[in-house]
């Protein structure tokens, strides 16, 4: 695992492979493979992906999909209080 841009490309390759059902953070990390000390980067990468709506978490916000892939839109919603 390289720079972050690196990991973030590979998170989403991963969870574009056909055939692949949602993984969680465990599954995503042996995946990759990424060891037990880069986790945390890994956990930074998920993150970002999700704020910037290019991967969404699923199943009780235990895994992580493409929103394409799970059927969902991602969406910012705003909202002004007086």
């Amino acid at each position: 695992m390289g720079t972050p841009r690196d990991l973030e490309q590979s998170i989403l390759e991963l969870s574009g492979a056909p055939d692949l059902r949602p993984l969680n953070v465990a599954e995503l990390a042996q995946k990759l493979p990424c060891p037990p000390q880069k986790r945390p980067r890994l956990r930074e990468a998920l993150a970002r992906l999700e704020r910037g709506g290019r991967i969404a978490r699923i199943k009780a916000g235990e895994r992580f999909a493409l929103p394409v892939e799970a059927d969902l839109s991602p969406v910012r919603i705003r909202i002004n209080r007086p």
